[in-house]
């Protein structure tokens, strides 16, 4: 009897909504099992999928604690990179103020070459621990020629010129009575109604059910779970769309009902804890972990670090503390200093020539 080996059939990988033709993808979409953009941080699109980038009809909840808005960082990053693209873009609640913290684009320089080698080393990483989902070799490769520009570097001391109501709409502020996400609605569906579907587009809710921006009817689940289910719904019809959006855990911790119903709407969530500063200014610290509770995966603890080229991920290992660090002197390593004793005398110190007779 003669065995003939099958080749698995590939099913063909469609969106909630329409269809998404693999060979007919537009600029700044990188083809995969299900096509990927870039947040415009290379280093996190390395930890939200085995392909690099968030996918297409997903929304990532950027959670964060305290009152360091390095989330901004994170939207702000994201905006930038859909303008770049030439993608549209949809800003709800916060007003035109926001926009004057979007970087700008990056001169091309030594210390963008470091940054694209970190994202290489981190996206090697992650492979191995999604190897298990990846069937095509094809697809295992990352920063493929083909797309040299999915990710560009941005300067956060540069602001990006704002290209106009054509590419970006920012809707009014939420409402003081009755429904306050009616504005947002409002705007919302006027720009997707103005957006041909063939373009991707990316909704941006930042600071979202901040005190000082959103009514306290904005916390009333009839209102927000309502305004969440109807852009997914909105959404169902475009085939290139993501949302991201940030909120506070300070104002609204994660065991909050309100916040699990939040989390469960969304496909990725990620959360950023401060680290304290440290008291010698010159040691390099990051300035906070990063957590992942739904989406991505880590292979270790990861950490944040915002500097001028905006935030980078990394691997965070704890230093060791210097009471357990180890003492060399003359050549003899002093593990510990013992009350009492003379450490900073020779060892062989004391030493007679009785004690050296054999």
């Amino acid at each position: 009897m003669s065995f003939r080996r099958y080749a698995p059939a590939k099913t063909p990988v469609s969106s909630p909504g329409q269809p998404v033709a693999q060979d007919k993808l537009p600029p700044g979409v990188k083809p995969a099992s299900t096509p990927t953009i870039s947040t415009g941080t290379g280093t996190l699109d390395a930890l939200l999928s085995p392909h690099g980038g968030l996918p297409l009809s997903s929304a990532l909840l950027v959670e964060e604690d305290g009152t360091g808005n390095y989330s901004g960082v994170v939207l702000r990053q994201y905006v930038a990179e859909g303008v770049v693209q030439g993608d549209k873009v949809w800003i709800g609640g916060v007003g035109d103020a926001w926009w004057r913290g979007v970087p700008g684009l990056a001169k091309q320089d030594k210390s963008s070459t470091k940054s694209t080698d970190a994202v290489k080393e981190i996206e090697e990483k992650m492979k191995i621990a999604w190897r298990y989902g990846i069937n095509d070799p094809k697809s295992t490769t990352s920063n493929e020629p083909a797309f040299p520009d999915f990710c560009h570097t941005f300067d956060i001391s540069e602001q990006l010129p704002f290209p106009g109501n054509s590419q970006v709409s920012i809707s009014p502020p939420p409402g003081v009575r009755g429904d306050p996400y009616q504005p947002l609605l409002s705007s919302l569906l006027t720009f997707l109604q103005s957006t041909p579907t063939s373009l991707p587009i990316r909704l941006v809710l930042p600071d979202f059910l901040n005190p000082l921006i959103y009514s306290p009817e904005s916390t009333n689940p009839a209102f927000l779970l309502k305004f969440l289910h109807t852009i997914i719904a909105f959404n169902t019809s475009r085939p290139y769309w993501t949302l991201i959006l940030s909120l506070s855990t300070s104002f609204y911790p994660r065991t909050n009902p309100l916040i699990s119903w939040i989390e469960h709407l969304c496909t990725h969530v990620i959360q950023l804890c401060p680290l304290p500063r440290p008291t010698n200014a010159a040691v390099k610290q990051p300035q906070g972990l990063v957590n992942v509770h739904k989406g991505g995966l880590m292979m270790k603890e990861m950490a944040y670090r915002v500097g001028r080229r905006g935030m980078v991920l990394e691997e965070w290992s704890l230093p060791p503390l210097e009471d357990e660090a180890p003492r060399v002197k003359q050549g003899f390593v002093i593990e510990k200093d013992v009350p009492g004793a003379n450490v900073g005398a020779s060892p062989v110190s004391g030493v007679t020539a009785k004690d050296l007779e054999f």
